[in-house]
């Protein structure tokens, strides 16, 4: 953690009281600028914090001094896939960009490894390995269990599976998979 403080960007003036009787926003929060959307508890940015990328494209012996927060790599994957941001406020619009810390142009084509304390072994060319088969094996079928183990005042749940989706709904959330059908025999 660092020492600095960052002014928020995003304030909040929740009147809830916390656990110890005192307001849960703090005074820094509740005097900072207006909710974005309205919407309360999104004080921030927080305490400032070190944020390293790892990457053969990223810059060597950098400090990029941009601004940044979680929702920073948010809008990077944003940025590299072309999806558009989320919208309704979310941070990724106001995050600051991780294109500094990058040179694509010019990747890093070595390979450090570690000793087990952290220190470095060795330094050398990337060694390519062979792709590995990810074929999966699909296991038994989907069956409607719900109805069965259902327990008095639990709703029973379907679990369904349609055109290679899975969806299964229970007390504590939702759960959304769809399997890809492969293309060819290597992308």
């Amino acid at each position: 953690y660092d020492h600095a403080y960052v002014a928020p960007r995003n304030g909040s003036t929740d009147t809830a009281a916390g656990s110890n009787g005192k307001a849960t926003d703090s005074a820094a929060c509740q005097n900072g600028p207006k909710a974005a959307g309205g919407y309360a508890d999104r004080c921030g940015p927080g305490t400032r914090q070190p944020l390293l990328v790892v990457s053969p494209y990223s810059r060597t012996n950098h400090v990029d001094h941009t601004l940044t927060d979680q929702a920073s790599i948010t809008r990077f994957i944003e940025d590299n896939w072309h999806t558009g941001r989320i919208g309704d406020h979310s941070f990724d619009a106001t995050a600051g960009s991780l294109r500094g810390m990058f040179d694509f142009r010019h990747p890093n084509g070595k390979q450090v490894l570690l000793n087990t304390d952290g220190s470095v072994r060795s330094v050398g060319p990337i060694h390519h390995v062979a792709p590995v088969s990810a074929d999966i094996t699909p296991g038994p079928a989907m069956q409607n269990t719900a109805a069965a183990t259902d327990a008095p005042g639990f709703p029973a749940l379907p679990v369904g599976l349609a055109a290679g989706a899975l969806l299964a709904a229970g007390a504590t959330g939702t759960y959304l998979t769809q399997r890809r059908k492969q293309r060819g025999a290597a992308a």
